[in-house]
């Protein structure tokens, strides 16, 4: 008799198993045995279960953090925007920053300058010896 084509049932997979009278005989043996495949599988699949859900547990906690942390940012910005939009808020050291800034900005203009910078046309030699002629003679 050829096997069904599909998956079988609990019932045909124990006749086929006790194909005989004295096959009942091993009846005990293959509870005992279904027992076992039993309690493994339920003690592999508790062991799965406790796992995820520790790890479930793990990515909600950090979850909940980092959008702890995101609505700190959120709040910090906004408070950092209000003070700028409020004109009575004001840096203490604002003018000396802003001096600072322009100096730099001053001398970064002049040493952009310096490499062609010879002077006056009267404190250079004409001649083109490569010396300078001074101011007084």
């Amino acid at each position: 008799m050829a096997a069904p084509a599909g998956p079988i049932s609990a019932a045909q997979a124990v006749g086929e198993y006790l194909q005989s009278p004295d096959d009942l005989v091993k009846v005990s043996a293959f509870r005992k045995k279904l027992e076992k495949e039993k309690a493994s599988i339920d003690t592999r699949l508790k062991i799965g279960v406790k796992e995820q859900l520790q790890t479930t547990k793990l990515g909600l906690k950090k979850y909940l953090s980092t959008r702890e942390n995101v609505q700190a940012i959120k709040d910090e910005m906004m408070a950092i925007e209000k003070e700028c939009e409020d004109p009575s808020v004001r840096v203490a050291t604002f003018d000396q920053i802003s001096r600072v800034g322009e100096i730099v900005l001053h001398n970064s203009n002049f040493s952009n300058m310096r490499p062609g910078f010879r002077g006056p046309s009267k404190f250079r030699n004409h001649r083109g010896n490569g010396q300078q002629s001074s101011c007084y003679g």
